[in-house]
């Protein structure tokens, strides 16, 4: 239970340090109910995750794109996301072995998978494995270490279960496409997860909707021609489509 308040702590913090742009750590402090040590303990390991840099009694923002936890991202965009789930659905053969990765959009689609049976699921996503929780669908979680931030599974044992086990399809997530060649991710431990998938898959399908290509990430997972299939929204730019269209398919979500 402590680690779990320490989670969601440093999780408001980072917050309150990119919204506000600094933040002391004395208000810190008394904005929690926490000492002051224990402020700094948090500083230092969001300045280890890349997230902020300390000053000389507090913290600035390290750059624009911490990653946002799942549950604020599935409040954004939510029409966009759903229309996109349910194209998703059309890649689905029956009695299929899926993989979902992490990502809202991904969420969007456990969301209309629970009504469906027969599927054989395997996932990284926590948010969406609760979502599939109780429908009539074989569920596996993979196991390894839990990445706060999107809710997903991440390390070496996760990745090894994967590439020990074939799906039909996998049903991707990506962070900001800005200036990328293909589906990135934020956080590189995700990076190998990411993959994994698409090793391990016979097709894949990429979930995004066009905000995405308006912000940034960190690191490429793969190229576009690498990926099978991109779903997408109407409000996506005629620049961002015909990029993608010149390696693969691009579905439009209406």
């Amino acid at each position: 239970m402590a680690k779990h308040f320490t989670a969601e702590r440093r999780n408001e913090l980072a917050e309150m340090i990119i919204s506000e742009g600094h933040v002391t750590i004395a208000d810190a402090a008394s904005h929690f109910n926490v000492s002051i040590e224990t402020i700094r303990k948090d500083m230092i390991y969001l300045e280890q995750e890349g997230i902020i840099n300390k000053t000389h009694g507090g913290a600035l923002p390290s750059s624009t794109i911490l990653e946002k936890p799942v549950f604020q991202k599935r409040t954004e965009h939510q029409e966009h996301k759903k229309l996109i789930a349910k194209k998703a659905l059309e890649y689905i053969p029956e009695n299929a072995t899926l993989f979902l990765d992490s990502g809202s959009t991904v969420v969007a689609l456990a969301e209309l998978l629970k009504l469906k049976s027969g599927l054989t699921i395997f996932t990284n996503n926590v948010a969406a494995f609760n979502t599939l929780i109780g429908s009539d669908n074989k569920l596996f979680i993979l196991g390894g270490d839990l990445h706060q931030g999107p809710l997903a599974i991440v390390g070496k044992w996760a990745r090894d279960q994967i590439l020990s086990t074939r799906a039909d399809v996998v049903f991707l997530g990506t962070d900001g496409l800005e200036s990328f060649q293909g589906p990135t991710a934020i956080m590189y431990e995700e990076v190998d997860i990411k993959r994994a998938y698409i090793a391990s898959a016979r097709k894949s399908v990429l979930l995004v909707d066009s905000s995405k290509f308006q912000t940034s990430s960190r690191f490429e997972v793969a190229s576009w021609r690498e990926i099978d299939t991109v779903i997408s929204d109407e409000k996506i730019l005629e620049r961002d489509k015909g990029k993608i269209s010149r390696y693969t398919e691009i579905i439009i979500a209406e």
